[in-house]
């Protein structure tokens, strides 16, 4: 255990200072931040577009009854018609509205650099027209009885049904397709990048007397679990800052007003998008992550050099950017409860991208979830130990050739 120790930490510590990793773990935080900002900067332009502002001048009661439906568009400060001219041709204000009463008839005159809004004119007229109704109730006589009779409205019944029911769970529909989605890139851009990683790092010691000298002292399986440990613990020390990241930034954030609203108004969405990445799915990432970076490591063993380390890897970036590309299909075609899609869910590798899918979609159930994560687990457990007996073959093995007759001639070594 103790020379695991000194392997995984070499190992680890050398990659976690190395430039490219650390250009790896800020690159996606940079782009994100300049993604907000110009997000921040569109939606502060836009704000300021909508803050419309008129001033209300005449009639009291009616334009308390407005400032009490539509305050942030009314300017209270403005009490005469005068002075709202005057600030209408500052351009402080978008127009001013005035309401009077002449011989039992409500008036109301806008002036202004552009239309009304039109949700403060919905309001106005409701309230005009209230008001107006019981000046013409009053001075024609009608009884409270007959008043009644004429104020009856047609009933109205609404049955909701299944179908309306479900077009109100739109929010919940497009956070399930955007957690997918977010899913499927995760598996396939990080499992590429830590393959290639973890290939790279295997490829450095062919063709040189290190793995001699080091197999003289540390038995293989060590240090190729060592090894692979140490990439693995790279990338759950990447997910983790990012996690971090992500739940400072959200409490950040929420303490503006503007993303607070937003938040708000997104809480269905942003709560099922979070549960379903936070959920049994990403064990199936991390799995797909560990299943990608052991067999990176046996094409790294099989490569003649490190020159021929992306070469020997070809196999498993065409693996996963077929898996990546199948999955995409099963997604937009609507069939990811396919036979095919179902078969899959439970192959390792294949997994990881289908079998989220399919439980967020519902199309599988927590239990089915279980039993294809263990089935992945045992299969990189039973890699691992029969890989590791070998190792030493495949690292000292240098002769060129085909994928297959690189393995083949390290086996014949035994």
């Amino acid at each position: 255990m103790h020379k695991f120790n000194i392997v995984f930490m070499r190992n680890y510590l050398l990659h976690l200072k190395s430039k490219s990793f650390i250009a790896l773990l800020i690159t996606p935080i940079i782009s994100v931040l300049i993604s907000a900002g110009i997000g921040v900067l569109v939606a502060g332009s836009t704000n300021n577009f909508d803050n419309y502002q008129v001033a209300v001048v005449g009639d009291s009661s009616v334009k308390s009854e407005l400032v009490s439906k539509d305050k942030d568009s009314i300017d209270t400060s403005i009490k005469s018609e005068s002075t709202a001219k005057k600030e209408l041709k500052k351009d402080n204000i978008d127009g001013y509205i005035k309401v009077s009463k002449e011989n039992n008839q409500y008036k109301v005159n806008f002036v202004g650099s552009s239309s009304l809004d039109s949700d403060v004119k919905t309001d106005l007229l409701a309230i005009v027209n209230q008001k107006q109704s019981a000046i013409n109730v009053k001075n024609s006589n009608v009884t409270n009885e007959q008043y009644k009779q004429l104020s009856v409205k047609p009933a109205f019944k609404s049955s909701i049904t299944d179908k309306e029911k479900k077009q109100k769970t739109d929010q919940t529909s497009s956070a399930n397709t955007a957690s997918i989605y977010v899913l499927m890139f995760i598996s396939y851009f990080f499992t590429i990048i830590y393959a290639s990683i973890m290939s790279t790092t295997i490829a450095k010691e062919k063709g040189t007397k290190i793995s001699e000298v080091i197999f003289s002292s540390v038995s293989p399986s060590t240090y190729f679990s060592g090894k692979v440990g140490a990439v693995i613990a790279l990338m759950a020390t990447q997910m983790v800052i990012y996690t971090g990241v992500g739940v400072v930034a959200y409490f950040i954030l929420n303490m503006d007003p503007f993303f607070n609203s937003l938040f708000t108004s997104q809480h269905v969405l942003i709560s099922t998008f979070v549960g379903n990445i936070f959920s049994i799915n990403i064990l199936f990432i991390f799995i797909g992550f560990v299943i990608s970076i052991v067999l990176a490591a046996i094409c790294g063993s099989l490569s003649a050099n490190v020159e021929g380390a992306s070469k020997s890897a070809q196999p498993l970036v065409f693996l996963i950017l077929f898996i990546f590309v199948l999955s995409f299909n099963f997604v937009n075609n609507g069939s990811s409860d396919s036979i095919f899609s179902q078969v899959g869910s439970y192959i390792p590798l294949f997994s990881s991208f289908l079998m989220p899918i399919r439980l967020i979609n519902h199309n599988a159930n927590l239990f089915e979830g279980i039993i294809s994560l263990l089935i992945a687990i045992f299969f990189i457990a039973f890699v691992t130990y029969k890989f590791s007996n070998v190792y030493k073959l495949f690292m000292l093995n240098s002769e060129e050739g085909s994928f297959f007759k690189r393995i083949k001639s390290a086996l014949n070594n035994k």
